[in-house]
């Protein structure tokens, strides 16, 4: 199955880099073979997305999207866990001013979404605002406050940005570019050229900006495809998931506001990167957010969150759930992996809970339906299945495993009717794709045609 080739490219790579001295040509062979079977997917994947960005550069999106699924996994599933705890906020702040949901990969591309990011030209925060764009939609920006830090303002901001330039413009693409090369740029250049024209006037842009399109897909490939390649979102600290929100409209003190929280000066600090000192004065009497990280004085390691599983049985009791855990439901819904809205009605979730709350969560929603949890042990022996195949291939058992290449199934065939036109049999093909859905499955994974020929 798909999702097993990037273990099986790190298992490959590794054994060829050991033995590069003595076959250094098998080496470059492995490694371009495994990226063009990727690029090929991806650009399949790609042909597929619906999105306001049109697929300008193809190729470009495809070699921007790679290294997040072949070189830095890791990279890619701790980008993926942070997106958990800002999309809700995004999703909402978008949906607010009618603005599409794919503009919430901005961020992705912008500032990996780390909210104290800065850039070489000044640029700051989840959005990577300049300072003149940023007081213009709203951000208070002094010696004290820079809003561009706090990341609900600043999402308020880029939204009202967003729409402006819509208005304006016209058309997402140029949007797009403006947002990264700038709106005066864009707007001189549909002027001189006497066309809006996206082609043309992205020939005409600074080479970040021509390349922000194919970023754009690159993120959503990302965002849409991660799981076919065993990559597993790194979820945030439970003790991030459980922040809260409040507001001030007079002088602050944080140390005073830890105090009354019970929270550690220098950890609340930490979590409002946007406050410049201890003190504010607010002069103004601006409305300040505070973030509340409210079990960070309290937490020992992983030790006073426990994993829960809870079976959703109605939109009303997610939000039930989400109540009495006082976070966000949607934000649920992505430490799920759910990163799309959807339904959730009918299945099994996990999420980190407080250890204070687990027996009354227990009690008020009851432990998930045995068929529920039969169907989760299935999943459960299906990942440990995995991890021996895996296990076997460091072992020594790798040759046959790694003998293989992606079969994409036409469709009017059948895998009967693959085994038989190959000579392959099918419980190989079956014992190959453990996971693999006999009906729904349109790729998997065969033995390599040349692997093939030398057994016969």
């Amino acid at each position: 199955m798909p999702k097993y080739q990037h273990v099986c490219r790190k298992i490959w790579i590794g054994i060829c880099t050991i033995s590069a001295i003595f076959t250094p040509f098998y080496l470059q062979s492995a490694v371009s073979i495994s990226d063009d079977n990727l690029k090929h997917e991806l650009g399949e994947q790609i042909d597929q997305l619906e999105t306001i960005v049109p697929v300008v550069e193809r190729s470009k999106a495809i070699d921007i999207a790679l290294p997040y699924f072949n070189r830095y996994p890791q990279f890619t599933e701790q980008l993926l866990g942070q997106a958990v705890l800002y999309f809700p906020t995004i999703e909402k702040i978008l949906s607010k001013y009618n603005l599409p949901e794919d503009l919430k990969y901005i961020p992705f591309i912008e500032s990996g979404f780390r909210v104290n990011a800065v850039s070489p030209v000044g640029a700051r925060g989840l959005w990577q605002f300049m300072e003149g764009t940023g007081k213009k939609y709203g951000l208070t920006i002094n010696r004290e406050v820079d809003e561009r830090y706090d990341f609900i303002k600043s999402t308020e901001a880029a939204a009202l940005f967003l729409r402006d330039l819509y208005e304006e413009l016209g058309n997402w693409a140029l949007v797009l570019m403006a947002y990264n090369g700038g709106p005066y740029r864009v707007k001189r250049l549909i002027k001189d050229l006497n066309t809006s024209d996206v082609h043309t006037v992205m020939s005409h842009m600074p080479r970040e900006s021509q390349n922000y399109l194919s970023k754009m897909i690159a993120a959503k490939l990302i965002f849409k495809s991660y799981p076919y390649y065993g990559i597993v979102p790194q979820l945030p600290d439970p003790v991030e998931l459980y922040n809260i929100h409040t507001t001030y409209i007079t002088s602050i003190d944080l140390q005073k506001i830890g105090q009354e929280y019970g929270i550690e000066y220098n950890l609340l600090r930490q979590a409002n990167p946007h406050l410049k000192y201890r003190k504010i004065n607010n002069p103004r009497s601006n409305t300040i957010n505070i973030n509340i990280p409210v079990f960070a004085s309290k937490t020992n390691g992983q030790a006073q969150f426990r994993m829960q599983t809870f079976f959703i049985k109605s939109e009303k009791e997610l939000e039930a759930l989400a109540g009495m855990l006082k976070v966000n439901p949607r934000k649920i819904e992505l430490v799920n992996q759910y990163y799309d809205p959807v339904d959730i009605q009918g299945k099994l979730i996990q999420i980190p809970v407080p250890l204070e709350q687990y027996m009354m969560l227990d009690k008020t929603f009851g432990p998930p339906p045995v068929k529920q949890l039969n169907h989760r042990s299935q999943i459960l022996i299906h990942e440990k299945l995995n991890e021996k195949l895996h296990n076997a291939a460091h072992h020594g058992h790798s040759k046959n495993f790694l003998a293989h290449e992606i079969y994409y199934l036409k469709p009017s065939e059948s895998l009967l009717d693959v085994a038989s036109r190959l000579n392959i049999p099918l419980e190989q093909i079956k014992n190959m794709n453990p996971n693999m859905d006999l009906y729904e499955s349109r790729r998997f994974f065969i033995p390599a045609m040349n692997h093939v020929a030398g057994t016969l």
